[in-house]
């Protein structure tokens, strides 16, 4: 929520503020950077969902059936502990993902949309 709301307000400051040209260069690149830190998070927590997905299946085909008695037991907790998917989440609200970042993009530019109409 709250990058939603630093990237709506300096997106309003960039659009219809009269600063100097200099102003203007920081803003938008405070902005790059906020949006590109979102994005860092939420593609790689979704990195990390997709190669957990990934994991029961490698698990399962690795060729257990002639392995050790001690590797098969620790194979099935790997395989046990795969069900339950792994994630990163942003304080218990929501999991970090790519559609996490196009659904926060979504609602500043929506609040953008919304500030700048009750601005003019």
């Amino acid at each position: 929520m709250g990058a939603t709301i630093i990237i709506c307000v300096t997106l309003f400051l960039i659009t219809t503020s009269e600063q100097h040209f200099a102003a203007l260069v920081k803003l938008q690149g405070y902005l790059i950077v906020v949006v590109y830190e979102i994005f860092m998070y939420c593609w790689f927590g979704d990195d990390v969902m997709y190669q957990n997905s990934r994991l029961a299946t490698s698990v399962y085909t690795c060729g257990w059936p002639g392995a050790p008695q001690k590797l098969q037991k620790a194979l099935l907790i790997i395989l046990i502990r795969s069900q339950r998917p792994l994630g990163v989440t942003a304080g218990k609200f929501y999991r970090v993902t790519r559609e996490t970042f196009v659904s926060l993009m979504k609602a500043s530019y929506s609040y953008y949309a919304l500030l700048n109409q009750m601005n003019k």
